[in-house]
C-alpha cells in the first residue's frame, strides 16, 4: 500500500469515528472478589475511554485500582489494566440511552500480575450531548478468580468546556 492511500484511508476511519462520539469515563466500583468458593467484598475506581470504529463498534483502554474491604486498605490495592472492545446497540449520532456490551483483556498487578478476560454490559444515559451517567457491571475472571462488579460514574465527550 502507497503512503497516499494509507494516509487517506487513516483520514476516512478517523472522521468517520470522530462523527460517533468518542468519550471518556470515571466510574467507582462496588462488587466481589471470588476464588476457591470464597467471596469478599471489594471497591475500586476507574477512568477509561473509547474511541468509535464503526457501526456501533469501539475499542479503548481502562486504568484503575481495586482493593479488598479486609486489611489495611493501602497494603492491599491492586492496579488493574484493560483493554476492551465495545459494542453499542443504539449507535445512532443522537441516542440519549445508549446500552452497550464490552469484552477485552485485563490485567491485574501488584508483585506481578494476572491475565484475565473480562465481559459486561451497561448503559450510558446522556443527559446533554456531552455529559452521561454511565452504569455497568463487568466481570473480570482466569486462573479460578472472579472479579465481578457493579459500576457506576460519568462518561464525557469533551475534555473542557
Amino acid at each position: 500500500m502507497t503512503l497516499p492511500r494509507a494516509v487517506v484511508i487513516l483520514v476516512f476511519c478517523c472522521a468517520t469515528a470522530l462523527a460517533q462520539r468518542p468519550h471518556f469515563y470515571w466510574m467507582v466500583e462496588a462488587g466481589g472478589r471470588t476464588e476457591e468458593g470464597n467471596t469478599g467484598f471489594i471497591a475500586g475506581l476507574h477512568g477509561g475511554g473509547e474511541i468509535p470504529i464503526r457501526w456501533g463498534f469501539s475499542v479503548g483502554p481502562e486504568l484503575g485500582f481495586t482493593a479488598p474491604s479486609t486489611g489495611l486498605f493501602w497494603s492491599t490495592v491492586q492496579g488493574i489494566g484493560s483493554l476492551n472492545g465495545y459494542y453499542h446497540i443504539r449507535h445512532g449520532r443522537e441516542p440519549r440511552l445508549d446500552p452497550f456490551v464490552s469484552m477485552g483483556y485485563s490485567a491485574l498487578f501488584r508483585d506481578g500480575h494476572i491475565n484475565l478476560f473480562n465481559y459486561g454490559g451497561g448503559v450510558n444515559y446522556w443527559v446533554r450531548p456531552d455529559l452521561a451517567f454511565r452504569g455497568e457491571f463487568r466481570d473480570r475472571t482466569g486462573n479460578g478468580l472472579h472479579l465481578w462488579s457493579f459500576r457506576f460514574g460519568v462518561s464525557f465527550s469533551r475534555l473542557s468546556p
